[in-house]
């Protein structure tokens, strides 16, 4: 059980340090992307990744739940 809730774990701070280093990233003006367009886009993936980070968070309620059940000897 443990080594699922590490698993859960590692992959959310995994996510955070992919969403931090996405909102440091340098603006691209060759493209013709101004600054406001980084900020709406960067807000946009933060956003995105909090409410997957949401639902991992809420799957790793329920597998924690199921093996406390098999802990028990019911079935899920």
């Amino acid at each position: 059980m443990n080594r699922y809730l590490s698993i859960i774990f590692i992959t959310l701070v995994m996510l955070s340090a992919a969403c931090g280093s996405r909102s440091d990233a340098p603006v691209d003006r060759q493209n013709g992307q101004d600054e406001s367009e980084t900020v709406a886009v960067t807000d946009s993936v933060t956003v995105e990744m909090e409410i997957l980070m949401e639902e991992i968070e809420q799957a790793a309620g329920e597998l924690d739940e199921l093996l406390d059940e098999l802990d028990a000897g019911g079935t899920p």
